[in-house]
């Protein structure tokens, strides 16, 4: 996934502006905002960077033919007439942008956690050997972590949300009826690490205490 990036750099230009103000005392934090465009992005001034971030953001929009719209990076569906709505993307999209860039990645899109639990699902239904099976089972938990991890950088806790193996661990207990060959092939790779998440869930929180 290519790393755009335009909620970001509205932040970046923000914070450099705001440092600017030893360097350039003189000028409003408006003025300092549009050199801060003109000498790090390359625009003529803030409103034209401003400007290129939303019709960026908005490239990625896909229309429900409901009246609203779906962010193809963050997944929410809104409606892009409503300022309410459009700041409630704006905060989400802005997270889903940070996680990008320190992840390197981000969880698959609801239609492909779906495919995935399907194929899962599927290959542990036809698996022959211990490794096949494995292998859907690791499948279906790749749904399972992607969605859990989207819903934790919607809400704000994503830097704490475990990797694919330890998460793996953690949701042993949903994974054990789908293992009749690869029981010890799954507690070899990944161990079994109970209490972290709830009976039957598959979505991982915060410790409260």
């Amino acid at each position: 996934m290519q790393m755009h990036t335009p909620l970001l750099d509205l932040e970046r230009a923000k914070k450099l502006a705001k440092q600017a103000k030893h360097s350039h005392p003189d000028l409003t934090h408006a003025q300092r905002l549009d050199v801060t465009a003109r000498e790090h992005f390359g625009v003529r001034h803030y409103h034209e960077l401003r400007k290129r971030a939303s019709d960026a953001v908005a490239a990625l929009y896909a229309g429900s033919g409901s009246g609203t719209v779906t962010c193809s990076l963050c997944g929410l569906q809104f409606a892009a007439d409503l300022a309410e709505d459009r700041l409630t993307h704006e905060k989400r999209h802005l997270a889903f942008e940070e996680a990008l860039v320190a992840l390197g990645r981000l969880p698959a899109a609801y239609h492909e956690r779906e495919q995935a639990k399907r194929d899962g699902r599927q290959m542990i239904e036809d698996a022959k050997t211990a490794e096949e099976e494995l292998a859907g089972v690791e499948r279906l938990l790749q749904g399972w972590f992607d969605r859990s991890l989207a819903s934790a950088i919607g809400g704000g806790y994503w830097k704490r949300h475990p990797g694919f193996g330890e998460y793996a661990a953690m949701v042993h207990h949903l994974v054990r009826p789908h293992l009749s060959l690869a029981k010890d092939l799954f507690l070899a790779k990944y161990g079994d690490k109970p209490g972290h998440i709830e009976p039957g869930q598959s979505y991982w929180y915060p410790p409260t205490r």
